[in-house]
């Protein structure tokens, strides 16, 4: 299996390595930005720790790019989009060896 990204650290497509099948796949970070409130009133409460209220219905991307890294051990490959020290993705492929 090979992973392809783009030059934002955006994944792209994931081939096959046996079948040399293409599947084309879409990921990246969006957020939504939280609501400000004043707790005057129910419908004023603000988004915190345990209450979750966006300011908007369409969610904003992270626009940054993502540096890859990747690390290939015998049996473990990982590869990992680093958009900032808090924001990561880790995608991992096992190889996998079957002796009869």
């Amino acid at each position: 299996m090979s992973v392809r990204f783009d030059g934002q650290g955006v994944m792209e497509s994931i081939t096959d390595a046996q079948s040399g099948e293409v599947m084309s796949v879409k990921n990246d970070i969006v957020f939504y930005q939280g609501m400000a409130g004043n707790c005057s009133k129910g419908e004023f409460q603000p988004s915190g720790a345990y209450i979750f209220r966006s300011n908007g219905t369409s969610p904003k991307p992270w626009g940054q790019p993502a540096k890859v890294m990747s690390i290939l051990v015998k049996i473990l490959n990982t590869m990992r989009p680093l958009w900032c020290l808090y924001m990561t993705m880790c995608l991992y492929s096992f190889f996998l060896l079957f002796i009869l």
